[in-house]
This record gives structure tokens, C-alpha cells and sequence, in this order.
């Protein structure tokens, strides 16, 4: 493990901020049946723990955690079952009871929530690199320059994850709250439940610009990069892995080692993500 770029989360402060703010409305009915109905799919995935392992990773990741799973199945012989989603929305599910052996988060609020929750003991949680908050625009699509320029009549409608269920969304609410322009843009966006259905949106020319990871713009050229959202308009974007506490499954410790190699992270350099040093 390369301890310079994988740190662990000793100290969680289980107060930070949460994607829930105050007076904001909690998940709907139709989102708590659809955490139900996956929950349900979970466990009936999961009949044989011993022979498998079930790793809840951020919609961001789906590429090289693919790819990894793939490598680390055929090497050691044990099934490697990815179920990809917003990292709040996975969180909830772990949260109601999905038999999940591995969560990988894409920032660092979900994790937080289950710590506090003791679903996850916080010495275990490992910050394994970062991403970067960009903003897409489909060919043809009218300037955009900066995060003021979205709140323009020429830019319609902008795609953004729904800050309770992917952390995407809140980083990006965060960075146009320090802004001063979450008001403003609020009523032209387009809420989705993870980025790649933000990025989706923008693709099928149903959004005029989208806030999405730098590495889910890299699997659409098609589209543009108009801008960098600068970094310190938001928290810093970290993604960390844990096992969870209620798995006994002993293949977790094998693969959270394996997700924390050299090997492994020079895999997530290649699709994009930061290291420690960048």
C-alpha cells in the first residue's frame, strides 16, 4: 500500500455536514420503496456470502472498478458482485439493512453517516485518492465560462445530482452556495440520481450543461469540458473505501487491501482520478 496517496479516516467527525440540510425535505415515499426493493435484490444476491463478495461503489467508479473486480474474481477465485449508485443513496440502503461486504464512496459524507451510525468502525475507513467538479455542455451549445454564466437565459436547464442522494450533487451545491448562486440556478436544474444519469441528461440533449467528475466527462468525448469548478468553492472530493462492519465475510479484507495497492490505484490514475500528490 502506498501510504502517501491512501490515508485512513481516523478521526471521522460525525458532524460534519451532511447532504440532508436543514428544511430539506426527507426522501420521498417513492424513493424509500425504491431503497426497499434494492435492499430486497441485495440479499437475495447474496445467498452465499462465503463464495462472493458484494461491493456497493459510486456510480463514478464504474469503469475501473470493473475492471478490478474482474482482475481480483480471477485471481483469487471469489465472485466480485459491484453494485454501482449515488454514494448517499447506497449508504441508505446499507443503512436499511443490504448485505454489502464493501462500500466504496465517492466523498467523504456517506461514510461519515454510517460511522456515526456504527455501521462502519471509522479506523477501517481509507481515503484512497480525489476527483475534480467540471461542468459538461453538449456540441453546439452556448458559451459557458464560469458558474455565473449558467444563471444566463442562454443556458435553459443544467443537470445536477440530487444533493440527497450522490455526493456529486452536494459539491456542487456547495460550491454554487459559496457562490451566492444556488438560488438563482436552483430552478433550472435537472435533478438526477447519480452522474451518470447527469451526464446522460446532457448527451441526449435534454440539459444545456450538467456538473459532473472530471473522469465521467472522460467517457463522453462527445461532450464538452466548458470549465473546472475551482475547488475551493466546495469541500474536498474524496473517495473512501471501508468494510462494513456487519459482514462476516472474510474475502473483504482481501480486497479492500488489493483496492488500496499501488496496482490498483495506478488502474483509477488511468481512468482519471487524482492521487494524493496531484
Amino acid at each position: 500500500m502506498n501510504m502517501e496517496r491512501v490515508s485512513h479516516m481516523s478521526h471521522v467527525d460525525t458532524h460534519a455536514p451532511m447532504a440532508a440540510r436543514r428544511g430539506r425535505a426527507s426522501p420521498s415515499l417513492a424513493l424509500r420503496i425504491l431503497t426497499l426493493a434494492l435492499v430486497t435484490a441485495a440479499i437475495a444476491c447474496a445467498d452465499d456470502p462465503d463464495a462472493s463478495l458484494l461491493v456497493f461503489a459510486a456510480a463514478s467508479l464504474k469503469e475501473p472498478m470493473t475492471h478490478l473486480a474482474d482482475l481480483h474474481e480471477a485471481r483469487s477465485g471469489v465472485s466480485v458482485n459491484v453494485s454501482f449508485g449515488g454514494s448517499l443513496a447506497l449508504a441508505r440502503q446499507i443503512e436499511a439493512g443490504a448485505p454489502a461486504d464493501l462500500f466504496v464512496s465517492a466523498g467523504s459524507p456517506p461514510m461519515r453517516m454510517l460511522v456515526s451510525e456504527g455501521l462502519v468502525a471509522p479506523d477501517s475507513a481509507a481515503i484512497l485518492f480525489g476527483n475534480q467538479l467540471v461542468i459538461v455542455t453538449p456540441p453546439g451549445a452556448a458559451p459557458v465560462t464560469s458558474l455565473h454564466s449558467l444563471t444566463e437565459s442562454e443556458v435553459e436547464t443544467v443537470a445536477i445530482v440530487n444533493p440527497g442522494l450522490g455526493p456529486a450533487g452536494w459539491y456542487a451545491e456547495n460550491a454554487l452556495r459559496s457562490a451566492g448562486l444556488w438560488d438563482a440556478l436552483l430552478p433550472k436544474t435537472i435533478q438526477t440520481p447519480d452522474v451518470r444519469a447527469a451526464l446522460a441528461v446532457v448527451s441526449a440533449g435534454n440539459a444545456d450543461a450538467a456538473f459532473v467528475y472530471r473522469t465521467d466527462a472522460m467517457t463522453a468525448p462527445e461532450l464538452g469540458v466548458a470549465f473546472a469548478v475551482p475547488p475551493d468553492l466546495h469541500p474536498p472530493i474524496e473517495y473512501v473505501a471501508a468494510p462494513i462492519r456487519a459482514s462476516d465475510n472474510p474475502e473483504s479484507a482481501s480486497l479492500m487491501e488489493f483496492l488500496s495497492s499501488d496496482e490498483a490505484l495506478a488502474v483509477f490514475a488511468r481512468f482519471g482520478f487524482l492521487m494524493g500528490d496531484e
